[in-house]
């Protein structure tokens, strides 16, 4: 078990209220990796997010990659303000195309940006996957065309950055199944934020189970963010 990294989880200032989105993969292929992170890794992360902002308001959000025939996933009863130990069921959803999309993606930053209606906040997406993303925009409009899905996942690192939010990943492989543009969007995020890498602190299962946590080391404003954004677009 390695030491808290510094810094981990904390607020672009201090006092801001802090608001999490959990997106879930819910697919047959993440059942089995579910109790891991319901009952660990999850309860670890959001637990020290508690704990690295003992005194301010948290929400914490659930998102599923595809909800249940039941769930409205932008009504206010799915999206709840949960504490970071009431963790969801997850309802698996078998479909081949039951996978974490660029629409969804996007979905999740927008609905992460409505929380905390001007009051400053500092927020975090956790995305959890274990299956090859899909380049489908799902029909969300606002979206720039693009020629190429780099493209599009290049914009969607942007968005990240112009709305200051902090990106996470627990990725789980499944067997054939492609994890790149997962790593290179933390990646390009991080660099932009000013973030490095943070090793788990607790006890993990490693060889099942990558983490891609971002702990500032010299956070960057997020004017600053976006003119490295524009000044990438056009080179």
């Amino acid at each position: 078990m390695e030491a808290l990294p510094p810094g981990i989880f904390s607020p672009l200032a201090p006092g801001h209220s802090v608001a999490t989105l959990v997106l879930i993969e819910n697919s047959e292929e993440m059942m089995s990796r579910w109790p891991d992170l319901r009952d660990r890794y999850l309860p670890n992360l959001l637990g020290t997010m508690r704990r690295a902002n003992p005194h301010v308001p948290i929400q914490i959000l659930w998102m599923t990659s595809c909800p249940a025939p039941s769930e409205d996933q932008l009504s206010p009863s799915f999206n709840r303000s949960r504490q970071y130990n009431q963790l969801p069921e997850l309802r698996p959803i078998a479909h081949p195309k039951n996978r974490i999309s660029l629409g969804t993606l996007y979905r999740a930053l927008e609905l992460l940006s409505s929380t905390f209606q001007d009051v400053p906040t500092t927020r975090h997406l956790i995305v959890v996957s274990a299956s090859t993303p899909i380049d489908d925009l799902d029909d969300m409009v606002g979206i720039p065309s693009t020629p190429d899905s780099h493209s599009a996942w290049d914009y969607l690192s942007s968005v990240v950055c112009q709305k200051s939010i902090y990106l996470h990943m627990i990725l789980t492989p499944a067997p054939g199944h492609d994890m790149d543009k997962f790593v290179r969007l933390h990646a390009d995020t991080s660099r932009i934020q000013g973030c490095c890498n943070a090793n788990p602190w607790f006890q993990a299962d490693l060889d099942k189970y990558s983490f891609f946590l971002s702990c500032p080391v010299n956070p960057v404003p997020a004017m600053q963010q976006g003119q490295y954004m524009l000044d990438a677009t056009l080179k």
